[in-house]
């Protein structure tokens, strides 16, 4: 038998309390007019619509980032300016995504080991190995070259513990509860807060800058 689906809207001067009750558990939205308010296990479709927005950089505070989603900032990076200020957190993932974040890619590894096994060859005389090393060097040194030319800009905080979460891009900004992981994301129940005011955008915009300047040396 499928659970109830209750909806209750209730006006109260120029704000809007939707709540949406699917069997016991609830999903929360305070809809104001520059923002919105967020509670339940579905954080992404407003994160995710702001890290991929077609804007021109993005600013993270995260102390998690999972692989999941440092994956999708590497991507991300390549077409716009991403800076995030993270935590060295006892997380599960987090020494898979300094490897996203700092190594080169696992193909480029691969394509490495084949030029070095083909110029092994091609030392106990078979020629024509020769030619395939260096067309599998110059591959190799395209990668690294794309690989390295992106905007991703990581500062990586090692003596104090920042556990805030904030997530801004050019018109819109998130803070709250949800870290950058798929559970955090997709799994828990997290609130945030969105806003789209430009007051406010320039505040956390400051906020995050003062950050990124306090920690300069890390």
């Amino acid at each position: 038998m499928q659970p109830k689906i209750a909806r209750v809207d209730i006006n109260i001067t120029s704000k809007t309390y939707k709540t949406v009750i699917y069997g016991s558990k609830p999903i929360r939205d305070l809809c104001m007019k520059e923002q919105t308010w967020y509670s339940g296990k579905e954080s992404y479709k407003y994160i995710d619509r702001l890290l991929y927005s077609g804007e021109r950089s993005l600013r993270i505070i995260s102390p998690f980032i999972s692989a999941y989603y440092a994956k999708r900032l590497y991507r991300i990076a390549r077409r716009k300016q991403v800076y995030i200020i993270t935590s060295k957190a006892a997380a599960r993932d987090e020494k898979e995504s300094k490897k996203l974040f700092y190594s080169p890619s696992p193909r480029l590894s691969v394509i490495a080991y084949l030029a070095l096994l083909s110029l092994i060859i091609a030392a106990l005389g078979l020629y024509p190995f020769f030619l395939i090393t260096v067309l599998l060097l110059c591959i190799a040194i395209f990668m690294r070259i794309r690989s390295t030319n992106t905007k991703l800009h990581v500062k990586i905080v090692r003596s104090d513990f920042i556990h805030e979460k904030l997530y801004i891009s050019d018109t819109t900004a998130i803070t709250g509860s949800a870290n950058l992981t798929y559970p955090g994301t997709h799994k828990n129940i997290e609130s945030i807060s969105i806003t789209r005011n430009p007051e406010d955008i320039k505040r956390f915009r400051r906020h995050f800058d003062g950050l990124w300047r306090a920690y300069r040396g890390q």
